[in-house]
C-alpha cells in the first residue's frame, strides 16, 4: 500500500461502503428467506410483511455481531461452507427437476428488450458477477494469519474457487437451462409456478432456504468485521482488557448502531439484485480489478518496455470502462425498481 493517505482517503472509504452495502444485501435476502420458509411451511399467504422478517433477521444479526473477531467466526465459517455446498446441490436438483417437469414453463433463451436495454443488461450482469466473485475481506483475513502467509493464503484461495467451481457454476448452468430468460435473481423463486404448483418437494424448498439463511447470517458477520476493526481502533483503549467496561460499552454501541442502520436500510429497500449490481460496479470492480493494478505499477515500477506494465495498464483501462458503464446500468435498474416498488415493499 503506497502510503497511509491512499488507504485513509481512497481505499478505506470505498471498502467501508461496499462492506456496509454487502451486509445490507445479506439482510435483504435473509428476510426474503425467512418469509419464503414461512409461506411454504404454513400453507397460507397470510404472514408477516417482508420488512418484519427483515427486522427479525437483523435482530439475530445484532446479537451475533458482538462476537469479538474474525477468529471467533471460524466455526461459523465452516458451517457456512457446508451450508453453501448442500444448498447449491439442492438448488441444482430443483432446477433439473423443474426443467424436466411436464408443468415446467416454456424455455426461452432469447435476449429480450431493445438494443439499449440489452446493453444495460450486459453491464448490469457484469457488475453482479464482480460482486459474486470479488472478495474485499481477503486483506482482513490475511492480517489474522500467522507468517508465513503466502502458502496459507494460496491454499485458502484455491479451496474457495474450487468450492465456487463445484457449486455456483452447476447452479448457474442448470438454472438457465431450466428457466431461460425468465430466471429470477433468486433462483428458488422459479421453483414454483404462478398458480402455486411446486416443481420440487416442499421439504427440499424449506431446507434450501434454511441453509441459505445460515450462510447469510455468517456472511453478514464476516463483511461487518473490517468496519468493526477500524472503528474499534479509534474507540477502544488498548491498555485495558478487551472485556473491561471501558471497552465493552463503546464496542457494543458502535456495533449495534452499524447493524441497526443496515437492517433499517434493508427493510426500506428490499431490491436484492439491484444492490448486487451497484455493489459490483462502484465497489468490487475498482477495488478488486483496478486499484491493485495501479498499486502494482506505483510500487514495483515496471518500465514501459516490460509486458507486465502493459498488461496492468490494459486491465486498468478495461475494468475502469466496465465499472463506469456497469455503474450507469445498475443505477438505471435501481431507478426502475424504485418506480416499481415503494419503501418497505412487501415483495
Amino acid at each position: 500500500m503506497p502510503g497511509d493517505k491512499w488507504s485513509s482517503y481512497f481505499v478505506a472509504p470505498l471498502q467501508f461502503i461496499v462492506c456496509f452495502a454487502t451486509v445490507v444485501s445479506c439482510i435483504v435476502l435473509g428476510g426474503q428467506s425467512l418469509k419464503a420458509m414461512t409461506l411454504v411451511y404454513s400453507h397460507t399467504k397470510k404472514t408477516l410483511s417482508l420488512y418484519q422478517f427483515t427486522m427479525l433477521f437483523g435482530v439475530i444479526n445484532l446479537v451475533l455481531s458482538h462476537l469479538p473477531s474474525f477468529h471467533s467466526l471460524r466455526h461459523l465459517n465452516l458451517l457456512s461452507l457446508l451450508a453453501n455446498i448442500i444448498y447449491c446441490t439442492l438448488a441444482v436438483y430443483g432446477s433439473v427437476s423443474a426443467g424436466a417437469s411436464l408443468e415446467a414453463p416454456i424455455k426461452d433463451y432469447s435476449l429480450v428488450g431493445s438494443p439499449t436495454q440489452k446493453v444495460f443488461g450486459v453491464f448490469n450482469s457484469l457488475s453482479i458477477l464482480s460482486n459474486v466473485y470479488g472478495n474485499l475481506v481477503l486483506v482482513e483475513i490475511h492480517a489474522t494469519i500467522s507468517p508465513p502467509t503466502f502458502g496459507k493464503m494460496k491454499k485458502g484461495l484455491l479451496i474457495c474457487y474450487l468450492v465456487i467451481l463445484i457449486t455456483l457454476f452447476p447452479l448457474g448452468i442448470s438454472g438457465y437451462w431450466a428457466f431461460g430468460n425468465t430466471s429470477n435473481g433468486n433462483i428458488l423463486m422459479n421453483m414454483f409456478s404462478s398458480s402455486g404448483v411446486y416443481y420440487v418437494p416442499k421439504w427440499s424448498f424449506i431446507m434450501t432456504y434454511g441453509l441459505i439463511f445460515i450462510q447469510l447470517v455468517v456472511s453478514s458477520l464476516v463483511y461487518a468485521q473490517p468496519t468493526f476493526s477500524t472503528l474499534e481502533e479509534k474507540i477502544v483503549d488498548d491498555q485495558k482488557s478487551s472485556y473491561s467496561l471501558r471497552n465493552i460499552v463503546p464496542r457494543f454501541i458502535s456495533r449495534s448502531i452499524f447493524t441497526i442502520m443496515a437492517t433499517l436500510l434493508a427493510a426500506m429497500l428490499p431490491f436484492f439484485s439491484s444492490f448486487n449490481a451497484i455493489l459490483g460496479a462502484i465497489g468490487y470492480t475498482p477495488l478488486v480489478f483496478v486499484i491493485p493494478m495501479i498499486f502494482y505499477i506505483i510500487i514495483l515500477k515496471p518500465t514501459r518496455h516490460m509486458i507486465t506494465f502493459w498488461i496492468n495498464v490494459t486491465l486498468i483501462i478495461t475494468f475502469s470502462i466496465i465499472s463506469i458503464l456497469g455503474c450507469l446500468s445498475s443505477i438505471h435498474q435501481f431507478i426502475i425498481d424504485m418506480q416499481k416498488y415503494h419503501l418497505f415493499a412487501n415483495i
